[in-house]
């Protein structure tokens, strides 16, 4: 497995504490880091197969799935109600169970199964014919936020 790319939410504002800051900062910053990951590698989110966003707290995925492009703002909810989930899916997604099913341990089931994906050891998960990966850490409205591609192809 290679890393193609990487993005980090760039924040210098603290928000107040036990917030995570206003709902529009989710957004701001969670399309620049998008606009910068997207364009630095050249894909899009139609090109990864393994999508696994941060889900330390649900609501999580969806400010993910939306400020990365997967769907537009305030969509995330139907994708999530209306689309075959499952690694055999139509948009697998959390095929690993994420931190929802592993505990919360702060980003590591995502970069996992990205792992055991692209190297066809996901068993009973895998999806069919998977290459490319994302995985995603934090939230997108602080600056520990962060997105990471990953191939199989080393020319990637």
């Amino acid at each position: 497995m290679y890393i193609t790319d990487w993005a980090q939410v760039r924040n210098d504002r603290v928000p107040p504490d036990g917030t995570f800051g206003p709902l529009d900062d989710f957004y701001d910053r969670g399309f620049d880091l998008a606009g910068r990951l997207w364009s630095s590698s050249g894909w899009k989110p139609r090109d990864v197969a393994v999508v696994q966003p941060y889900d330390g707290f649900t609501p999580l995925v969806y400010f993910w799935l939306e400020a990365l492009g997967f769907c537009p703002v305030g969509e995330a909810w139907r994708v999530l109600e209306d689309t075959d989930l499952d690694p055999q899916g139509t948009f697998p997604l959390l095929s690993g169970g994420g931190n929802t099913g592993w505990g919360r341990l702060h980003g590591l089931p995502q970069v996992l199964e990205c792992y055991l994906q692209l190297a066809g050891r996901a068993e009973a998960r895998q999806i069919a014919g998977a290459t490319t990966a994302l995985s995603t850490y934090a939230t997108p409205a602080r600056n520990l936020g962060q997105a990471i591609l990953y191939t199989n192809d080393p020319a990637a």
